[in-house]
């Protein structure tokens, strides 16, 4: 289970190689970010997986502890995988306890908040989790602490929570819609977090490289490429642009154009009389 492995990062001291951050910082392989507050250590290299671990002065023998990870939901919805989980964290942690639950929204994006407080060993530790579902997976962002240190690092794991950004999912609906022989008309439904607008692109069908054809400004959600030629098969994408990080390109789709129109051999054109 996920929390095993969260457990066991906030008990032992830190061996792995790690910078001291302040600021912004990527987590890698990912758009997503956070803010590391200052006087913390961010460990971005983990052993498996998008990671990143930040770490306060030693409170002690245990650190205070902040990570972000992602669990595949392996074909199941939310609700079903959120249910097993919690079902897991009840397992794993002595005498588990759920302060308090419920939805919330940061940055924009929705998040499912849990509060909970659980026996490790002989330590009563508080975790704070926020989990971020998207394309397949959840994303969960967790803090740990020593009960009675709580007071002093609440604030601290909630403007960290807070500073999350997970970028905006693909667009949505995305469409192709061959209007003439020449013509393809593309639609997808808006999102609110594609605050730099969209960015669409095209390739032929069989071979070629992807390019950028258009960039389309916030709240669009049709576009109509008259670039074609008939009898063209194509592919196309979109994506969501964000100043803080760019959504994933988006399905693809095709269009096959339409017949070249066929001009009769020896046919003159009409004069008018």
């Amino acid at each position: 289970m996920k929390i095993g492995r969260i457990v066991f990062i906030a008990v032992v001291a830190v061996s792995m190689a790690a910078i001291a951050l302040a600021g912004e910082v990527k987590v890698t392989g990912t758009n997503i970010s956070l803010k590391v507050p200052k006087g913390w250590t961010a460990d971005t290299s983990p052993s498996s997986g998008p990671m990143i671990v930040l770490y306060s002065k030693p409170l002690e023998g245990f650190k205070a502890m902040i990570n972000l990870s992602a669990d595949d939901l392996g074909g199941k919805s939310p609700q079903v995988w959120l249910a097993e989980y919690k079902s897991g964290l009840a397992q794993n942690i002595g005498k588990f306890r759920i302060v308090k639950e419920g939805d919330r929204q940061l940055g924009g994006a929705p998040y499912y908040a849990l509060d909970f407080r659980g026996m490790q060993g002989k330590a009563m530790l508080h975790w704070l989790q926020v989990i971020h579902f998207q394309e397949g997976k959840a994303w969960i962002f967790s803090a740990v602490t020593l009960e009675r240190q709580t007071k002093i690092y609440m604030r601290t794991f909630q403007r960290t929570f807070s500073s999350i950004y997970f970028p905006p999912p693909p667009p949505e609906n995305f469409a192709a819609q061959v209007s003439s022989e020449t013509e393809v008309t593309l639609s997808w439904t808006a999102h609110p977090l594609a605050k730099g607008g969209y960015e669409i692109q095209r390739r032929d069908a069989q071979m070629g490289v992807w390019k950028t054809i258009a960039t389309v400004p916030v709240g669009t959600s049709t576009y109509t490429d008259t670039e074609p030629e008939c009898e063209m098969k194509l592919l196309y994408r979109v994506k969501c642009l964000n100043p803080k990080g760019d959504s994933n390109w988006s399905v693809e789709v095709p269009a096959i154009l339409g017949v070249c129109p066929v001009e009769l051999e020896g046919a003159t054109p009409e004069v008018n009389k």
